[in-house]
């Protein structure tokens, strides 16, 4: 069984930096902070109100740290309230806040927050995009000197421990290990307090014990204990308890071992920690399944599942399944175990859950071995070997030592330099000391005068320049958000809607309610995507490439496969990763279809194509329609100019006026035969990207 980790959320600063506005707005706003803050978990409700009320009394013109604060408060209520979505959304308008100020810190906090989010939901990969977003602004932030405190270097810590334990649920247990290493690092130049490395020597017990080194975890977890025992923490002390029962189990003392999770299960009925719970009752439950006394372990095990499902974490989820899945193998009802076991890959697949696929799969295919269905077996016998050479990488043991090894030493390494450079700069100060006198006997007060006029003079000319840069900015800014505005109106249009919907109703009436049901959901999905990424000024490749691809398949189904398309993104473009301004390939895709595939009588093609430059991407939509000069001049039909199109070039002017990055441009080439016909349109994009 897989040990328990400590978690650490982030939590933004309360305390104020002099520029949040009149003193008694901000007074009222941290009181409200304060109350919502102490309520978020006991009546979340009520917390949410609080912080509504914080942020309707502070101004939304400059940037405050109490507005952060009650974003996040905001958030937890939701969270709490089990209304994820609607903290997701509070987390968002939190993180546009501090990017709209350009708060790096705020910025980052909020990534950070987002991360342990998707953590605690399971979500793997999209909390790693934003957990490295978070460190890497951090680490920006204190590289550059703007703030070197113990504060900033222990938030650094969280987000690399965090960040370690996705690699580690991924999976990837050097990439874990290596995070650990640097988390314990910022922690120990933070001065953090004992708990706080208690904390973390928790999290690098539970990695030996994955690479399966149990008298290593044995004694980091009752290095650990001897911290939190004293101090009568329970919740820490029932995490290390079951924990223990988790290295014992595999060193082979079984007594111990029920003895640890009883200890915790016995701490459990205090704290009412049902996750943890159902955590141990697993455990126990391998135990007995290993005594062969499954009948026990069968009772255990469906405790523990139904205690699981009121939780929010997919991985726990997954692996109950998996358990229960082996308890019906071994006692022959193979119909109940490869329900279970397939309940478990569709929770372990989409987030890359290694460990889990690998033993999943191994089973099935010995069920299906078993029952004579050998094409089965050797499917799901392949597919264990993908898992298994993915996450059995004999180096990784020997590499997890190295890096340790490593660490120690430099350790060691910086200290020694750490006394030089102590002793160099007492030299240095006492050299600048006599060099100060110095200049102080030598300066003229002429001179003095003439640089306070002169920086005098400086200062009112940059304060003159910024104002008329940042009215320049607001007016560019309203602008865009204007033309931003239209773009989408354009896109969903109302003509779009009756098409669609029109549809719909020709399937229900030919009683083709499956086509009829299929469609409906494509085009609610599309509906909603565009609501979603037509917010935000930056989205994910990903996102924007999902709403594209649904909005070609509505289309191909309400001209009834009049013409067939693609989508080929680079393998090198890592489109969960990177930034784009959203829907900018829709309208060239629209004109596409509407001017290029209508009146084909052929079967039409239409291939998008995004390739990587140099600071941005290079798109491309190319189809074989009838042309543009063919539309055109097609009989009763008047001249036309896409409104998206049009909106979309001054979407571009905008962007290109604001100096942010490299230029975006556009160019559509008309494609011709030999003879000068015309056999389609391809429009090609430079667009620059983020991240």
């Amino acid at each position: 069984m897989r040990p328990l980790f400590f978690i650490v959320f982030f939590f933004l600063a309360t305390s104020v930096n002099g520029q949040a506005g009149p003193d008694l707005v901000v007074g009222v706003a941290r009181q409200l902070n304060v109350k919502a803050g102490g309520l978020k978990k006991t009546d979340p409700r009520k917390s949410i109100m609080f912080s509504d009320s914080s942020l309707k009394v502070l101004p939304n013109g400059e940037f405050t740290n109490e507005k952060m604060q009650a974003y996040s408060n905001k958030a937890f209520g939701y969270y709490y309230l089990n209304k994820h979505d609607s903290a997701l959304i509070a987390m968002k308008q939190g993180l546009r806040f501090a990017k709209r100020f350009e708060n790096k810190t705020s910025q980052a906090n909020m990534l950070g927050q987002i991360g342990v989010y998707f953590l605690m939901r399971g979500e793997l990969d999209s909390s790693l995009v934003y957990g490295k977003h978070s460190i890497i602004l951090l680490k920006e932030i204190h590289e550059s000197g703007a703030d070197t405190s113990q504060n900033l270097m222990m938030n650094i810590s969280k987000a690399l421990s965090n960040t370690a334990q996705i690699f580690i649920k991924k999976g990837d247990y050097e990439s874990g290990f290596a995070h650990y290493i640097e988390a314990l690092e910022f922690r120990e130049l933070a001065k953090a307090p004992l708990m706080s490395i208690g904390k973390l020597t928790i999290n690098i017990a539970g990695l030996y014990v994955y690479i399966k080194d149990y008298e290593n975890a044995k004694d980091y977890y009752l290095r650990a204990l001897g911290v939190f025992e004293p101090e009568k923490d329970l919740e820490m002390m029932e995490l290390i308890y079951g924990n223990l029962g988790v290295v014992y189990k595999n060193l082979g003392d079984t007594t111990k071992a029920i003895d640890y999770y009883k200890r915790s299960l016995a701490i459990n009925a205090e704290l009412d920690n049902d996750k943890l719970r159902a955590k141990n009752l697993g455990n126990l439950a391998t135990l007995y399944m290993d005594e062969n006394d499954y009948e026990i372990a069968e009772q255990y095990f469906s405790e523990a599942l139904e205690l699981g499902k009121g939780q929010n974490d997919k991985y726990s989820l997954a692996q109950m399944y998996k358990n229960l899945g082996l308890i019906y193998q071994k006692t022959k009802r193979y119909g109940k175990a490869v329900s279970n076991m397939e309940k478990c890959l569709a929770l372990a697949r989409p987030e890359k859950m290694n460990t889990l696929i690998r033993d999943a799969e191994l089973s099935l295919s010995e069920i299906y071995g078993g029952l004579g269905n050998y094409k089965k077996a050797y499917l799901h016998h392949l597919a264990f070997h993908r898992a298994y050479d993915t996450i059995n990488n004999l180096d990784h043991k020997n590499r997890i030592v190295e890096l340790q090894t490593q660490f120690e030493t430099e350790k060691k390494e910086k200290e020694i330099l750490a006394l030089n450079a102590h002793k160099v700069e007492n030299e240095l100060l006492l050299q600048k000391q006599k060099t100060a006198i110095k200049l102080q006997r030598f300066a003229s007060f002429a001179i003095l005068v003439f640089l306070v006029v002169l920086a005098l003079f400086a200062w009112l000319f940059f304060n003159r320049f910024k104002i008329k840069q940042k009215a320049r900015q607001t007016e560019l800014e309203m602008k865009n958000l204007e033309v931003e505005g239209r773009l989408l109106r354009s896109q969903m249009n109302p003509h779009f809607i009756f098409n669609a919907l029109n549809s719909i109703q020709n399937f229900i009436l030919k009683n083709e309610n499956k086509k009829a049901a299929n469609y409906l959901l494509k085009f609610s999905r599309l509906m909603r995507n565009v609501l979603n990424i037509s917010r935000e000024p930056l989205v994910l490749l990903l996102d924007d490439i999902q709403t594209l691809d649904l909005n070609l398949q509505l289309e191909k189904l309400r001209m009834k496969g009049k013409f067939d398309y693609s989508i080929y993104v680079n393998p090198v473009i890592d489109a969960g990763a990177i930034y784009i301004p959203p829907m900018i390939l829709q309208p060239f895709v629209e004109n596409a279809i509407k001017h290029g595939m209508a009146n084909k009588e052929t079967k039409g093609s239409i291939r998008v194509k995004i390739e990587k430059g140099v600071g941005h991407l290079l798109c491309s939509i190319e189809d074989n329609g009838i042309g543009r000069e063919a539309s055109v001049g097609q009989k009763g039909r008047k001249p036309h100019k896409s409104l998206g199109t049009q909106l979309i070039s001054e979407r571009f002017d905008l962007m290109n006026k604001q100096g942010k990055g490299h230029n975006i441009s556009q160019k559509i080439v008309d494609l011709k035969d030999g003879n000068g016909k015309g056999i389609g349109t391809k429009v090609e994009l430079s667009i620059p990207f983020e991240g």
